[in-house]
């Protein structure tokens, strides 16, 4: 809400200051810089409620229960792959949310390399086993 009153009134979104280049002209302008500052940031809380929390409560259809199973074996699974890389690969999203100085997007930035290193080491064993 301080981005969105900050835009609104010409400040500088970040700093809160007024300067000449961040003065809007119109209520179009203003909105169009929160979103480009903003925009970025929705997005990745969007993915992170969707892919890191999705069944944090009780869902009583079998598939969800089956999904819960399998998403708790992916949380533990990555922090599996985190010890076993000393921290190289991060851990599930879930996890990382917790760590207040980050935010959303690195969050999910560091979830995406996680998955992309064990894409890659699926692959690359289905490659060589083949």
């Amino acid at each position: 809400m301080v981005a969105l009153d900050r835009a609104l009134g010409g400040q500088d979104i970040e700093t809160g200051d007024t300067t000449d280049e961040s003065k809007v002209e119109n209520l179009g302008d203003a909105l169009a810089k929160y979103q480009a500052n903003r925009g970025p940031e929705h997005k990745a809380l969007i993915r992170l409620a969707r892919c890191g929390a999705p069944y944090q409560y009780r869902q009583p259809w079998r598939r969800d229960r089956l999904g819960k199973f399998f998403w708790t074996a992916n949380v533990v699974f990555r922090m599996f792959l985190n010890k076993l890389s000393f921290g190289k690969i991060p851990p599930a999203a879930i996890v990382v949310m917790q760590q207040h100085d980050l935010s959303y997007r690195q969050v999910m930035r560091r979830a995406a390399v996680a998955s992309r290193a064990i894409k890659t080491a699926l692959l690359a064993f289905i490659w060589y086993k083949f």
